[in-house]
């Protein structure tokens, strides 16, 4: 072999093997090279699918690709996660979720179509907030003591609507708080319970204030109270549950992003930076304060012992209301 074949192959053999090794970095870096979906375990309209499309645009804007908002809403919010369990890993399909699809649903459930922890790779908590107790303007009731007053005039007779088990569970808990007896129907998601109570069907919500917001502003349900330990600063004047005579009352829900597990480390580092910094911008804390949600923006570390904090707290407060699936 001469002396500028033998240069040759070793060359040929060099640009293969750096080939090789750059083909990874070069695979990271194109993330994401196509559309993102977050999918929603709610209805259109609802706080996640609000919370999701403000993130999505910010993405979409800095990271140049679509970032697509698709509900798949039902079954206490398991269809959802499910489908985004069974999602590849590649960080093209996340879930945004609530304190029941991974905390309550085990308490609920015999048997899951997920495993909350072993499933998914948290991404970060993204905001916390209050439920907000809101009724009917025609039921002449104008505080939590009218409320109740009214209940226990009429025991067994009235009803609040909740759209998950954690409005579910903020009715319960008033109930044996305030020593009242209210019937809880069952909606799939707070809007359509909004609807029905809004229309007269159902004259008291437990709902999240982020989604309750738009109609407490423009009248169409009067606010009570919020199930803050503190009043909120987007309705200031309303005051809490515990100001209303239920003095320990405290209930405060949070929202989360998770890929499915075996995501890479690098995928998930890069969302979360990427969702931290949108988070963070001043005018999406003040779009989402507004809204009645506050920005937390945590690590996926610290999702991940929330997840499990909360599992064992849900399920002492889910066994001791007697809560059941409708």
């Amino acid at each position: 072999m001469s002396i500028v074949a033998s240069f040759f192959g070793r060359l040929l053999v060099a640009m293969v093997l750096t080939a090789g090794l750059a083909a990874p970095l070069f695979a990271q870096d194109a993330y994401p090279s196509k559309p993102i979906r977050i999918v929603v375990p709610f209805p259109a309209g609802g706080s996640l699918d609000i919370l999701s499309r403000v993130i999505g645009q910010q993405i979409t804007e800095n990271w140049k690709v679509p970032v697509l908002v698709e509900s798949r809403p039902g079954a206490n919010t398991m269809i959802a996660a499910e489908h985004v369990a069974k999602s590849a890993p590649d960080g093209y399909t996340l879930l945004v979720c609530i304190d029941a699809t991974l905390a309550m649903n085990p308490s609920l459930f015999s048997k899951l179509s997920y495993d909350p922890i072993r499933d998914f790779a948290p991404i970060m908590i993204a905001t916390t907030q209050p439920m907000v107790l809101a009724v009917n303007p025609s039921i002449g009731v104008n505080s939590v003591a009218d409320l109740i007053a009214l209940a226990k005039a009429k025991p067994g007779q009235l009803s609040f609507a909740y759209g998950v088990v954690f409005t579910q569970l903020a009715g319960e808990v008033f109930n044996s708080m305030a020593n009242v007896k209210m019937q809880g129907v069952a909606y799939k998601g707070g809007t359509l319970a909004m609807n029905d109570v809004m229309g007269g069907s159902v004259p008291v919500i437990f709902d999240a204030l982020g989604t309750a917001m738009g109609n407490i502003k423009g009248g169409k349900i009067k606010a009570l109270a919020v199930t803050s330990a503190k009043r909120h600063s987007a309705v200031p004047d309303l005051p809490t549950l515990a100001e209303s005579g239920l003095a320990s009352y405290e209930m405060t829900s949070w929202t989360g992003y998770l890929a499915p597990s075996g995501t890479s480390k690098d995928i998930v580092a890069k969302l979360h930076r990427e969702f931290s910094r949108i988070l963070n911008l001043p005018d999406t804390k003040n779009r989402l304060s507004a809204m009645g949600q506050d920005v937390v923006a945590g690590t996926p570390e610290e999702f991940a012992q929330i997840i499990k904090t909360d599992t064992v707290k849900f399920n002492r407060l889910i066994k001791s209301a007697g809560i059941t699936v409708q």
